[in-house]
This record gives structure tokens, sequence and C-alpha cells, in this order.
């Protein structure tokens, strides 16, 4: 026997099994009730449910509450409590044993509509041994949250799962009316409005986003003070972390990659700390570990650092400046953090102490006389080594760009004064160079020189 017959014995005593009770027309009055020495309703029927109250203090009576059980076995004075209300607490206690019956679990939801076509039954809250399940509207804007009541700011949710939204964590996406967003993380999203399509996962995640779309942060503090930026990707420990409204179509992963890149887009930084300090500027490609960190740069000058290409460790370390190739561990070492341009450095260490604009540096090693150096703006090549080469190496001789022309005189005599000569080259150069093994014919550079110094 179950301990909800009560209510009902005390409802047949009260009306009678003859009594046919009928709907008020005010919705708010109940059909039945039974009230406490005090008047207070305590079981109450009304149109649209039933109501049961108890004492706002803890109960300390042992029937104290409502509580639906069963009987014990007799084979002692124990009793199975199935369900249990009181004011601190409220219990549901299901048997060990699977159940077997369409009915077993415990489960909140409402009655079909009766009709023959399509009525059933709605289950909102489902418990059973092997599972817990919630159901909401597929067209319902509202879902299924887990938080707790704080003292100054109301309710604060800890989990918050609709149709259009995912937010799990302290706070994580509180004030949110945008569409198709999942955070995850304390306090992730915590200032997204109407911003859609965000992805946030960690820490703070996120944190200051209002209205920027389809954002992918993840890790601690990423993307923590973009406002209003959208179709970035940051990934790692304080990826992105001060990226602010002007901050789009960038990728930065490592941590702290592009942290204090205030503005930009269309950026790709890629290892530790890369480009962690380039403040505004766009089209950069910047890969590996303090890449581009550019340490001496001085953020909020109005310095743009656009289009360069920096790859291999502390490459670009002091600064990148502006439409620089700089490739190869610590290339462009000490370049100027905002007047070096048009800078190629190629190799480890190419470039080292250089700090200017349009040079040229192929090189292993930081040397200041590498071994190709060329100026671009001079427009002047330095090969420090011999140079072999298996075609013609030109030189323009046109009479049309020349000026200042004046005849030498006796030139017959100068040519008389150099011999010709046939040469084969020494065996070592040959397995050096490319050079031919055939006979060859020619003058000797040094004899030219003393005749035409």
């Amino acid at each position: 026997m179950k301990k909800l017959f009560l209510p009902v014995l005390l409802f047949c005593a009260m009306v009678g099994f003859n009594n046919e009770l009928k709907a008020q027309n005010d919705p708010n009055a109940p059909i039945f009730a039974v009230k406490n020495d005090q008047g207070q309703i305590v079981f109450a029927v009304y149109q649209g449910g039933v109501k049961i109250f108890i004492e706002e203090q803890q109960l300390k009576a042992a029937g104290g509450g409502f509580t639906v059980g069963r009987l014990g076995t007799g084979k002692s004075t124990s009793e199975e409590e199935y369900f249990t209300v009181n004011p601190g607490d409220v219990r549901v206690n299901l048997p060990d044993n699977y159940f077997k019956a369409a009915g077993g679990g415990f489960t909140v939801g409402r009655l079909g509509t009766g009709k023959k076509e399509g009525g059933y039954d709605l289950n909102y809250l489902k418990v059973t041994p092997d599972s817990t399940r919630v159901y909401v509207r597929e067209s319902s804007k509202e879902g299924f949250g887990v938080g707790k009541h704080g003292s100054e700011t109301g309710i604060q949710g800890f989990l918050d799962l609709t149709p259009e939204n995912y937010f799990i964590g302290h706070r994580s996406g509180v004030y949110t009316t945008g569409l198709y967003n999942l955070f995850l993380g304390y306090e992730s999203g915590v200032a997204n409005t109407t911003g859609d399509g965000n992805t946030f996962i960690g820490y703070k995640s996120g944190i200051a986003n209002a209205t920027g779309s389809n954002n992918i942060y993840m890790g601690y503090e990423t993307g923590q003070n973009n406002t209003n930026g959208d179709l970035n990707v940051f990934v790692g420990h304080q990826a992105g972390m001060n990226s602010n409204e002007e901050a789009h179509y960038n990728v930065f992963i490592g941590a702290g990659a592009g942290r204090d890149k205030t503005t930009g887009y269309g950026n790709v930084m890629v290892g530790k700390y890369a480009g962690v300090n380039t403040d505004n500027g766009n089209y950069n490609v910047i890969l590996g570990n303090q890449a581009g960190i550019s340490v001496a740069y001085k953020p909020g000058s109005g310095a743009n650092l656009n289009n360069n290409v920096v790859i291999g460790y502390k490459a670009g370390y002091s600064g990148i400046g502006t439409n620089n190739v700089l490739i190869g561990a610590q290339a462009g070492y000490r370049l100027d953090p905002v007047g070096s341009k048009g800078n190629v450095f190629i190799g480890d260490h190419a470039g080292y102490y250089e700090t200017g604009s349009n040079k040229l540096y192929i090189s292993n090693s930081n040397t200041t006389d590498p071994l190709i150096f060329g100026d671009f703006f001079e427009r002047k090549v330095q090969i420090n080594g011999d140079l072999y080469a298996t075609g013609e190496i030109n030189s323009l001789s046109d009479m049309r760009l020349k000026t200042n022309i004046e005849r030498i005189g006796s030139a017959l005599e100068m040519i008389k004064l150099l011999n010709g000569y046939f040469y084969d080259w020494k065996e070592n150069i040959i397995q050096k160079t490319i050079f031919s093994n055939k006979r060859q014919i020619g003058v000797m550079a040094q004899e030219v020189e003393k005749v035409l110094p």
C-alpha cells in the first residue's frame, strides 16, 4: 500500500464516491483542496493539474514533506521511499534492478492530445537505471540548464543547452541572443550578444566577444579581448588574446601566437609566441618558435607591418618591418621593426646584423660578408667567392647606352702587348666546377690588367 493512498481516502471521505466534481470558471480556483489548521492549502486539484504544498521551514516530524513509497514486506517495519519532497531536498529513489515495464523509472511529461491521429505522451524528463534524458521541443527557444542562485548577479548558469546554442561553464554565453554558438569553459563568450556561429573552448576564451561571428577560439584566454572580429581561428594558450574589433580572417596557432596583435587581417602565425608583438599589420605569414616576435616594436606607434614572410626559429626577432622575406633560423634577427623594408634573407642567421632595407643575403652564418650580397635599390649583386657559369655572361656594350666616349690612342700597340694562349683547366678546378676538360684558347686576365689597369 502506498503512502499516496491517504490523500485519496481523505478526498473520498469529504466528497463521497457518488458526488461529481466540476471545474470552476476561474482556472485558479481549485476543484478540490485539503487545508491545514491555519487554512493554508496543502493538497489541491486544479483544472490544469495537481499542487502539493509543504512547510517552508525544515520539517522535523517523521511524516513531514511529501513522500511516495511502499510499505515494508511485513518482515520488518522498514519502508521504501520512491519520491520524497522536503524543504531541503527532492529525492527520487529507484530500485537497483532494471525496470522492464514500459513505465519503469521516473518521468515528467504531459499527456497526449487524446486524438487518435498522432496523439502521444510527451516526456520532458525521464530517469531510468541506465540513462537520464531531458527533452525539449524542437521549435522551442528554451532548453535545459544547470546553475546556481548568486547573491548579487541572480542566477548563474553552468549548463545551458538549447536547439540553437550549447553553453557549458560558469556564465558562459549568458547574454547571447545569437545563434549556433558553442561555448565551453569558465565565462567563455560571457559578453556575446548577437554573435553567431562561434566556437569558444577554454577558460575565458572569447570573453569580450559581443557581435563577432564565425570565430574559433580554443585555449586558455584565447581571443579574450576581441569584441567584433570575424572569421578568426586562435588555438593555444592566450593565442590572439589582445586582438580587437579590427582583427579579421587571422589564423594564430601556438601558445601566445599573435597574442598582442591588436588589429589586422589575413595573417597566419604558427608557433610559440609567433608574431606575439606585431600589433597591427596585414597579410603576414610567420612560422616558427618566436618567429617575428618583434621585441623592439613599440605597440601603438601606428606603423603597419604588412606583407612579410618570416620562417624559422627567432627569424625577425627584433622586428619584421614591411615586405620582407626572412627564411632561416634567426634570419634578419636585428631588422628595424618599422623602417626595414624589401629585404630578402635566406639561410641560417642570414642578414643577422642588417637593419636597413632592400638588401639580399644568402648565407649560412651571421657574417656581414655573405656568399651572396645584393642591394635591390642600387641594383647590385656581390659574389664573395668564385663565380662559374656554363652559359654566357653578357654585359651591354651599345653606343646608345654610353656617354663621355673617348678614343684610345695606339690601341693596336696595346693589343700587341697581349699574348694569346692555348691552355687546359687544372684537374682540381674541373672537379670543383663545371668547366670543360677540352683544350681552351684565350688571354690571361693578369696580363690584360697590366696593359689596361
